[in-house]
């Protein structure tokens, strides 16, 4: 299972972008031969950028398309995904400068035992490989 990023969706529907098109690739072969996971915070940001981005009609559609793939699993961001990723931003905020969204994604990739995590943000990539947490960058 891949945790994929809200860098990589704003990236795969946004053909403005220079990374779209390797993201599209990288994207299309996960989608077909993957499991993909976000948690809801994810969805909420990836959402929040289309919406400045694109027109209403478009955002919503992709929105939907995303909330519908068959093979993506949304997981919740519950009470005790919270306190592991205040944990985790305790531990990195300082040091590295990680921020809330960005321990989310740590927590929940590990609290669910995801193979690996889908990201461009080398920020949060490195603090990821620090806590064990197998990274994939879809362009590099």
């Amino acid at each position: 299972m891949l945790f994929i990023d809200a860098n990589i969706w704003c990236y795969y529907f946004d053909a403005r972008h220079p990374e779209h098109e390797p993201v599209k690739r990288f994207m299309r072969q996960a989608l077909l031969e993957e499991s993909l996971a976000v948690n809801t915070l994810i969805v909420v940001e990836a959402t929040h950028y289309l919406n400045r981005n694109l027109s209403r009609e478009e955002a919503r559609r992709k929105t939907d398309n995303l909330l519908t793939l068959e093979n993506l699993r949304v997981l919740d961001f519950d009470r005790e995904q919270l306190v592991k990723s205040l944990d985790i931003m305790n531990k990195y905020s300082g040091s590295h400068g990680l921020g809330g969204r960005d321990a989310t994604i740590i927590s929940t990739v590990k609290s669910y035992g995801i193979e690996s995590l889908v990201t461009r943000d080398k920020s949060l990539a490195e603090v990821a490989k620090l806590e064990s947490v197998n990274v994939l960058d879809p362009i590099n």
